[in-house]
């Protein structure tokens, strides 16, 4: 599992254990207590460091292009009108066509804090992005559910 980074989240803020934590391949350190936004942006961070492939301003997929600076999305050159929260999670689907996505990961990614209910917001969620962006086999693509697992993006 080389290459997955690695957050250390912690209440101690020694220096000792942080230049330890770094030395020995942590990626980033932060110390309790952690404020959500600054906590997203640290994982963010991280993600583009660790697959820069994904950080490109522009994503195309088939039909589907995203505007990762513009937040804009469009298929077969039609633009399509997404919330903020819409377009991240279509920025995680189409960015991970073929991995099953849980819906842990899913709730993570998007919203940036833990999910911790069992509920089927994902899957509302998941079920309009489906509806707004169109995808259907007539676009060459499927948002499959994965039983108990949550949902993948297929060709």
């Amino acid at each position: 599992m080389s290459g997955v980074p690695v957050l250390f989240a912690t209440p101690d803020g020694a220096e000792h254990n942080i230049v330890c934590a770094l030395t020995a391949g942590k990626d980033d350190y932060v110390v309790y207590p952690i404020r959500p936004g600054e906590f997203g942006a640290h994982i963010e961070a991280l993600l583009r460091r660790a697959y820069p492939a994904n950080s490109h301003a522009f994503l195309e997929v088939g039909p589907y292009r995203f505007d990762s600076r513009q937040q804009t999305a469009t298929v077969r050159g039609k633009p399509v009108s997404l919330s903020g929260t819409q377009f991240r999670r279509a920025q995680l689907f189409f960015s991970n066509i073929g991995c099953v996505l849980s819906r842990d990961h899913i709730f993570a990614m998007v919203w940036g804090r833990e999910f911790r209910e069992t509920t089927r917001t994902i899957d509302s969620h998941v079920s309009r992005l489906r509806l707004a962006l169109e995808i259907e086999p007539v676009n060459h693509l499927r948002l499959q559910p994965v039983y108990k697992s949550g949902y993948r993006l297929l060709e």
